[in-house]
């Protein structure tokens, strides 16, 4: 004879069995169609990092810190493809002064798996021009124009309908007032928000 225990406890289990499977069905389903033909996507990414480097006209180590935020808006053009406008803002404190600048451009960006994926991978390619403000504390300021292009590519994550999370590896190439090229590596962090047409 089964014990009372023993059956409720059997009743427990396909409970938790029927919620299991009616959460992943609705999972399933609600990321499914998030990067289509005709779908919005609106989010940004952030980076932030900090440097030591010794300056041989001061004889010091002076540190660089640098943060920068890059909003975006983007249409799906076709499935798994889409473009749109990047800005970005970033500020850059030195010793004595420091650097403001904000910018916008065009960006392209693919994901390489279907959209019923709750994990894919994108590619991103961007072109930024930017104003950099330079202001010293005697009250200088000085402003640049220049340009940026940047490649990222790694792994976003869809939470849900609207919510992914992107973490990629970034190339950047930055050439300042035309005469100075910079060239940086570095980790970024991104989340986006995807509207359904």
């Amino acid at each position: 004879m089964q014990s009372a225990t023993s059956f409720n406890f059997k009743l427990i289990n396909m409970k938790n069995k029927n919620i299991l499977i009616f959460i992943t069905a609705m999972f399933v389903n609600i990321i499914n169609a998030q990067i289509e033909k005709g779908n919005w996507m609106v989010g940004g990414s952030g980076s932030y990092k900090t440097s030591t480097t010794f300056s041989k006209i001061t004889n010091t180590d002076a540190t660089l810190t640098f943060l920068r935020l890059e909003p975006t808006i983007g249409y799906f053009f076709v499935d798994n493809f889409a473009s749109g406008l990047n800005t970005s803002f970033y500020y850059n404190p030195i010793k004595d002064d420091y650097n403001l600048g904000y910018g916008f451009g065009p960006f392209i960006k693919y994901y390489f798996r279907k959209s019923d994926k709750v994990i894919n991978i994108f590619a991103q390619s961007s072109y930024l021009y930017f104003v950099d403000n330079n202001q010293n504390t005697l009250g200088g300021r000085r402003d640049f124009k220049n340009n940026s292009l940047s490649f990222k590519a790694g792994p976003v994550i869809f939470f849900n309908d609207s919510v992914a999370l992107e973490l990629a590896i970034e190339y950047l190439r930055t050439t300042l007032n035309k005469t100075l090229t910079v060239t940086d590596i570095g980790l970024n962090i991104g989340f986006q928000i995807h509207l359904k047409k």
